[in-house]
């Protein structure tokens, strides 16, 4: 498997481990950006939405929950900058749950969707252009997969941030959210030095679930791959608070592969989204940083 790496996504592997250092994270860390961001702004600013209010208050944890029933689409991509600039294309799924169920849908590079199901205790990988589903397991294809995209996963990680500041009240996509925002320092005894993290977290104020999260990750002095700056950003969009049961049926018609044979057919987006995913589990060995004290939200 180690051929369909690329210098590039080890680069962004590499520097998405830092990420999880810097916001303080543990393992299985989500890694949120948008990669479609030619026009972005390096500087996190407060104008993601509109503010209704700017009073801050330290919060001991971001107040995040997953709603036992919702469907929604997640989004997730990396921008860096420095000597060098990288990019990785926007990864994108369509997430549902209700109560034990859960679905996932991605879209293939070449235009077909790889479905992760989950009813009950069985978990299934589904390709319906090839009428060919998969049983799963925790060793199987993919499971990584479902700690980065599945919003129980992002609610997980927003959580275990320390030493956020509640920020106010504002709109996001018609919606209203409350803003958390958290600053750290941290000494990564590697060549990215010493790393300064500046990030912000918008929770949905009806669900609590989050709708956008911003890391804003610089090496002070150092670089990895000549990348000295990174942002991350991961949004949940298009929320329903209702789904259709009909979503989470089991694959009727379709011919039983094993794992393998479904990993042989999407093998090239799975090792760049399971590269990330590998980095950021070994980032658990690495210490927490300490929140700065100089924390500025007006970001």
């Amino acid at each position: 498997m180690r051929s369909f790496f690329t210098t590039k996504t080890l680069i962004i592997a590499g520097l998405a481990a830092l990420v999880a250092l810097g916001a303080g994270c543990p393992a299985n860390t989500n890694v949120n950006v948008n990669a479609n961001a030619d026009n972005t702004n390096s500087n996190i600013n407060s104008n993601e939405g509109e503010s209704n209010s700017d009073t801050n208050s330290t919060s001991s944890m971001i107040e995040a929950n997953e709603p036992d029933e919702y469907e929604g689409v997640v989004t997730i991509g990396i921008q860096t900058s420095g000597e060098t600039t990288q990019k990785m294309p926007t990864l994108q799924a369509k997430v549902a749950r209700d109560g034990e169920n859960r679905r996932m849908e991605l879209s293939m590079p070449n235009g077909e969707k790889l479905i992760y199901l989950t009813v009950g205790a069985d978990q299934y990988v589904i390709a319906p252009a090839r009428k060919q589903f998969a049983k799963l397991d925790e060793q199987a294809l993919g499971f990584e997969v479902r700690k980065l995209l599945m919003p129980d996963q992002i609610v997980s990680q927003v959580k275990a941030l320390e030493g956020v500041k509640r920020a106010g009240e504002e709109k996001f996509n018609g919606r209203d959210v409350v803003r958390y925002t958290f600053e750290s320092e941290a000494e990564t005894n590697s060549s990215a030095g010493e790393v300064e993290t500046a990030s912000f977290v918008l929770v949905d104020k009806e669900t609590n679930l989050p709708l956008r999260s911003v890391i804003e990750m610089e090496s002070k002095g150092g670089n990895v791959g000549g990348v000295s700056k990174i942002m991350t950003v991961t949004e949940i969009k298009d929320l329903k608070t209702e789904v259709d049961d009909a979503m989470f049926k089991k694959p009727e018609g379709y011919d039983e592969v094993t794992p393998e044979e479904v990993r042989a057919q999407v093998q090239t987006f799975l090792v760049a989204a399971q590269a990330i995913v590998g980095q950021l589990m070994q980032s658990a060995q690495n210490p927490t940083p300490t929140p700065s004290g100089n924390s500025n939200t007006d970001r």
